[in-house]
């Protein structure tokens, strides 16, 4: 290849069968470079331009089985606590309950339903108690074990985002109109109102009750100290993303913040410092909801690219590639053991699939690079990427490293 090109290889001449892997990579990456899909990346410092290829080891999963919602496009999905129903939300208003173990339906909200799409759902801590939101500017409260309606609470405009506080004390909701709600859950009545410069469109609160994070549709996503007691206090405000924050979650040991944006990305917070730890891009289309594994160490995307991609959080990898809906994936929920997901789809199903274990698609190091496989290396860009060889010399994957670091290596 000419110097002009900007792929440059440097092929190490140890056999015909490294001459035949060398050519074959450059197919592979030109390819995957197009994709985009086969890999996951991540970005050290919010300030960093260089972006690190990561490992991939997405495997192509197919779902466990498939719950059909009869023609209604399906917008949010939870599991209970104990992980025998999953209750999902329709753009008719309608509320299901499903058995986890059959996918059997079990319960359908009739005329005490929503008039309009149901966009939020969050459970109570200890399973008794259910709440939603629509698009009617409603929040209504259920009795998670028979369905029953036990009140509705009114806002100005379309609810878009709503949860519930650890202690099952507090409901906190908002939508369209920029405003939080603060609503005693036991009794129905308004705590707080808190007004946000724009739409809220997605929000969790902390593990430990004390902290709640919103997403905006202008891209930024606020954390703030909101109480029963106490005026509500910014601790930080997070402006990386690009578009509209659909997806939000903290890791179960509250000291990491997930957000999912209309910008493709996904970006890993320190909640302490509120400063970037990570970015992990791989989506094709804007992200719609994204979540933690119940050990914090998967995190799972959906996305108008009708796909869902789980992540590894240590190392931004795409353990799992979840292809199977035939329109925009609205949200996923895991099981209570992380062992299954469950994704609402608005070609009108409910997926549910196995979830990979990270040691299940991880290999030991020390079979990375098999003596007598010998070295390819190519630069793409400021990228230096090898290859890692299986022991029959398939190539598996490709290890990339910055280039500034490969050059401190071989110094």
């Amino acid at each position: 290849m000419s110097r002009s090109e900007s792929i440059v290889s440097k092929t190490k001449k140890t056999s015909a069968k490294k001459n035949t892997a060398g050519r074959t990579l450059g197919f592979v990456i030109i390819s995957a470079l197009f994709s985009m899909g086969a890999f996951g990346w991540s970005q050290l410092g919010a300030r960093s331009t260089n972006l690190s290829l990561a490992r991939s080891h997405t495997q192509s999963i197919k779902p466990l089985r498939t719950l059909d919602n009869k023609g209604n496009w399906v917008h949010t999905v939870v599991v209970s606590p104990d992980g025998s129903t999953i209750i999902s939300g329709d753009h008719k208003g309608q509320l299901k309950w499903w058995n986890a173990k059959t996918g059997s339906l079990d319960h359908v909200t009739k005329d005490e339903g929503h008039s309009d799409a149901v966009s939020a759902l969050a459970f109570s801590s200890d399973g008794q108690t259910l709440v939603s939101g629509s698009w009617d500017n409603r929040v209504k409260v259920w009795d998670a074990k028979t369905g029953d309606l036990l009140r509705t609470l009114r806002h100005n405009n379309d609810v878009r985002a709503l949860d519930i506080s650890p202690s099952g004390e507090l409901l906190a909701s908002g939508g369209v109109d920029g405003t939080v709600r603060l609503w005693d859950l036991r009794t129905g009545q308004t705590i707080r109102r808190m007004k946000t410069d724009s739409w809220i469109t997605s929000m969790v609160y902390h593990p430990q009750g004390d902290h709640i994070a919103l997403g905006n549709r202008n891209g930024s996503v606020k954390i703030w100290k909101l109480g029963r007691h106490s005026k509500p206090r910014l601790l930080h405000s997070l402006n990386a993303h690009k578009g509209t924050v659909a997806g939000l979650d903290f890791s179960p040991d509250g000291r990491t913040l997930a957000s999912g944006s209309a910008d493709k990305t996904i970006k890993v917070w320190d909640v302490a410092q509120g400063n970037i730890q990570k970015a992990f891009a791989g989506h094709a289309e804007e992200i719609r909801s994204l979540t933690f594994s119940a050990d914090g160490q998967t995190l799972a995307s959906s996305s108008n690219d009708e796909t869902v991609k789980l992540w590894s959080l240590e190392t931004g990898e795409i353990l799992g590639n979840l292809v199977g809906h035939g329109k925009t994936v609205w949200d996923v929920a895991f099981s209570p053991d992380g062992q299954e997901l469950v994704s609402a789809g608005g070609d009108t199903t409910l997926k549910m699939w196995p979830v990979p274990s990270q040691a299940a698609v991880s290999e030991p190091e020390d079979s990375l690079n098999p003596p007598g496989q010998g070295d390819v290396e190519m630069v793409i860009d400021q990228r230096e990427v090898k290859p890692v060889y299986s022991s029959s010399g398939k190539v598996l994957r490709l290890q990339p490293k910055l280039k500034a670091l490969a050059k401190a290596n071989q110094s």
